[in-house]
């Protein structure tokens, strides 16, 4: 059990040194121990996940975080999800990201920090469809009823964000020639 309990602490180390080749190392070592519970085989899964994507190996990420939120319905699945909706934008799949939000408020909705932070993603696929006005309603309901400061705070600079793309293209639009 001390190689194990040596394990997990590396694995958790590494993580926390944003060290993730050996993070995923230990992650897997951790895995494959028939004595470990299976509330650390999913943290072990998540924290190779997050290896995978602090590389870039965007595949990789996603399967380990698809493997944790078919096994758990707990703030590890809910991370997970946000994760996954994560990758998905950023393989410019805007409409399946959205999808996977509605996913995650609807399955993990008590845990509001990774809903919101899915509502901060949703409001970014839209604004990559240029769609301001829903991505705009989204951030102004973080605004109003979530209580954290600090997504609060990305809400609102995403908010400013839009008003200068949305000022930027009316310039454009208002440069144009008449017919």
């Amino acid at each position: 059990t001390y190689v194990l309990e040596a394990r997990i602490g590396l694995m958790r180390s590494y993580r926390k040194l944003s060290q993730a080749e050996d993070c995923i190392k230990y992650s897997s070592l951790v895995e494959q121990d028939e004595k470990v519970s299976n509330s650390i085989k999913l943290e072990a899964q998540l924290l190779k996940g997050l290896s995978y994507f602090d590389l870039y190996q965007y595949d990789k990420a996603n399967e380990a975080f698809v493997k944790v939120e078919a096994l758990t319905n707990n703030e590890i699945g809910a991370q997970a999800k946000y994760h996954i909706a994560y990758i998905l934008y950023l393989k410019e799949n805007y409409d399946e990201s959205v999808n996977q939000v509605y996913d995650l408020a609807k399955n993990y909705p008590t845990y509001k920090k990774w809903v919101t932070k899915g509502f901060l993603l949703m409001s970014d696929n839209f604004i990559k469809q240029e769609d301001f006005f829903q991505a705009k309603y989204i951030l102004k309901t973080v605004t109003e009823n979530y209580e954290g400061a600090d997504l609060v705070e990305e809400a609102n600079n995403k908010l400013k964000k839009i008003e200068e793309l949305e000022k930027a293209k009316l310039e454009v639009v208002d440069d144009k020639p008449a017919d």
